[in-house]
């Protein structure tokens, strides 16, 4: 029981400023960030193997860690800079929370860069694909004149 309104209890969160180093918070928030980087995959084709959940995962931790940083910047009035003029103590991790989420989408195909190379090497297999097929239809009907004759 608290002896007081301060008093820290399991899962204290009366220093939390942003909760983006918080394991807890970010748990809490990444499992409906997961679904929501599912969704955005799955709307871009259906390429990913199971071996890459594990980048999925990364990329939902990244983007719920920045989306509290993000609220935490709202609650000050939104500026990464302070009153004073100095730059916000958490925008050195907002930027290489924002370089590795970058990364890690690009390595999902959640660019535009990366789905344009996505697609071209898509249709460049199926061109190979078309290719081959047509390939063998020559050779067969080649065959079957050879044997006619």
């Amino acid at each position: 029981m608290a002896r007081s309104r301060t008093t820290a209890e399991p899962f204290n969160a009366l220093a939390v400023k942003h909760g983006a180093k918080s394991q807890a918070i970010v748990a809490l928030s990444s499992v409906e960030t997961n679904r929501e980087i599912l969704d955005a995959v799955s709307g871009s084709g259906d390429y990913l193997a199971p071996a890459d959940g594990f980048l999925v995962e990364r990329a939902a931790v990244q983007l719920a860690r920045l989306r509290l940083l993000d609220q935490y910047l709202e609650r000050l009035g939104g500026s990464p800079i302070d009153s004073r003029g100095r730059v916000r103590k958490c925008m050195p991790l907002v930027l290489a929370l924002e370089r590795q989420f970058a990364a890690t989408c690009s390595a999902l195909g959640l660019s535009p860069l990366a789905r344009a190379q996505l697609l071209g090497d898509v249709a460049s297999a199926r061109r190979d694909d078309a290719v081959r097929q047509s390939q063998e239809r020559l050779r067969l009907k080649v065959a079957a004149d050879a044997s006619q004759e």
